[in-house]
This record gives structure tokens, C-alpha cells and sequence, in this order.
């Protein structure tokens, strides 16, 4: 029997590759799983845990990207410079994030717009992923939020 010869997955600088946003990544992976589940051709309890987990890191990502990208609007609409731009805090908790994107888009998005957006639902949907698994642990590890995920 003849070994094959190891050839290296990753390029140097796997960042080099012309990826599309890691966050898009996560969601289209999560809704070809979830589309097989709901077919019947994926189990709910076997891959539906790893779509639930590409679904709230998605969620966590998007935020992060969210909350960077407004930074780059002043209160007065001018933009800022990246000198200017705090950056996002390097936290998994979802419920923080919501609130830190929430309070820096309300004094920049015009109150009629923003109550026109479907926000409650949103802020629930994000609340109920925090509950169930604050540190994004819980559909990665087993008994992480004191159960079997």
C-alpha cells in the first residue's frame, strides 16, 4: 500500500484568498443545512446543532459589522476617519452588542425610519440566542449551558 504525499490545505495567508465576508459565510452555510433539514435529507439532531451555531455566530458577526460600520458616521452624518473609530469589543455576548449597536444607530437614524424597522423582532430573536448560549459555547461544546446542546 502506497502513502500519499500531504499537500497543505492552506495557502500561507489564508486571509488572501478573496473570501466573501466571514458573516456571509456562516449564513449561507446555516440555510443549506437548514434547507436539507427541512427536506428531510439532514437530521435536526445531528446538523441542525452545527446550523444553529453557524446562525448565531452569523448573528454575533453581523452585529460586530453593524456596530464598525456605524461608528464611520459622526452624530452629524460627516464620516470619521479610522484614527476616530473605537473599535468593537472582542465579546460574544449578543445582548451586549444589540444594545451597543441600538444606542449608537438611534441618534443616527431618523426615528420615523427606525420604528418603521421590525427592531422588536430582531431584539428578541438576539435575546433568545443570549439566553440560550451567552458565550457562544453551547453549540460548539457539549453541557456548555448545563445541558447537552
Amino acid at each position: 500500500m502506497s502513502k500519499r504525499e500531504y499537500e497543505k490545505i492552506f495557502s500561507e495567508n489564508p486571509r488572501s484568498i478573496n473570501f466573501p465576508r466571514y458573516s456571509d459565510s456562516y449564513f449561507r452555510t446555516s440555510t443549506l443545512l437548514i434547507k436539507a433539514i427541512a427536506d428531510g435529507e439532514l437530521h435536526a439532531s445531528v446538523e441542525g446543532i452545527a446550523a444553529t451555531y453557524l446562525i448565531r455566530h452569523y448573528l454575533e458577526l453581523t452585529l460586530k459589522e453593524l456596530i464598525l460600520a456605524g461608528r464611520f458616521i459622526k452624530v452629524d452624518g460627516s464620516n470619521a476617519s479610522w484614527e476616530e473609530i473605537e473599535q468593537v469589543v472582542k465579546v460574544h455576548y449578543l445582548k451586549e452588542l444589540w444594545k451597543t449597536f441600538c444606542e449608537d444607530a438611534r441618534t443616527k437614524i431618523e426615528r420615523k425610519f427606525w420604528n418603521a424597522l421590525d427592531i422588536e423582532y430582531v431584539e428578541n430573536l438576539l435575546l433568545e440566542f443570549d439566553a440560550v448560549d451567552k458565550r457562544s459555547v453551547a453549540f460548539r461544546y457539549e453541557d456548555q449551558a448545563g445541558h447537552i446542546a
